[in-house]
């Protein structure tokens, strides 16, 4: 989860004039990265797209964020909410699933905003 959330900070901080934002994070390969953008992509969080450039690995490449992505980085964005999910998560022993995370996440942003 942390992987995609960077990913999805990188896409949101993406220049508007670029059409494919290249993602290059310390520690991830490129194998990586393209793996998670192809997930964030089945999942409905980015647009992206997979392109053959040598070889048969695909290389998936982001341009932009959905809605939904918007709204689940909307609440991931704030480094110290995002610690207190991931550990409130583990610590109730449930699996760290998006739905899961994203629950925990809005729950924790509306009590930081006073809802």
């Amino acid at each position: 989860m942390d992987l995609a959330r960077q990913i999805m900070l990188e896409i949101k901080n993406a220049p508007c004039t670029v059409s494919w934002v290249d993602i290059h994070l310390e520690g991830r390969t490129e194998r990586d990265i393209s793996y998670h953008v192809m997930q964030l992509a089945k999942a409905g969080l980015v647009e992206a797209e997979g392109t053959t450039e040598t070889g048969s690995d695909v290389d998936w490449k982001a341009n932009d964020l959905t809605w939904q992505g918007h709204d689940f980085l909307e609440a991931a964005e704030d480094d110290t909410i995002w610690q207190k999910a991931k550990k409130h998560v583990q610590e109730k022993g449930e699996a760290l699933t998006f739905d899961v995370l994203k629950a925990v996440l809005t729950h924790l942003t509306r009590q930081a905003v006073g809802l």
